[in-house]
């Protein structure tokens, strides 16, 4: 049974290499295992919830999401189709609220817990 796995728990996460976060979020999702996110989970983190299936994904009481617009590390220029593919495989909701504070741009958008809750289920206790 997946529940039996132990949770994936991701705290104090600034981000990284997008490519390097998107293999291990494709293993964690393929492993069936439920992500935590329980506290910090910014920039390249945030793959995990464009990744993971919606109901192996959730949010613990400390839970904060940080999006901003992807960057190319060897020229430093974001890549505006990357945005967009990057925008589209976050849930639904998430993609709104990016959406209505002007979409994924240098400046980091900042969802506290009592907002990604609205958009993320909150982990059972």
């Amino acid at each position: 049974m997946m529940d039996e796995l132990p949770p994936y728990v991701i705290s104090g996460d600034r981000g990284g290499r997008v490519i390097e976060r998107v293999t291990t979020a494709l293993d964690v999702a393929d492993s069936g295992r439920l992500v935590r996110i329980e506290g910090l989970c910014a920039s390249a983190c945030t793959v995990y919830l464009a990744l993971t299936r919606v109901n192996r994904v959730c949010l613990g009481p400390g839970a904060v999401l940080a999006f901003h617009q992807t960057t190319d590390i060897k020229t430093g220029k974001t890549n505006p189709k990357a945005n967009k593919i990057v925008l589209s495989l976050y849930p639904i909701s998430v993609q709104n609220w990016i959406k209505a504070r002007g979409g994924l741009t240098a400046k980091l958008l900042v969802m506290d817990f009592a907002e990604a809750r609205k958009h993320v289920r909150v982990c059972p206790s």
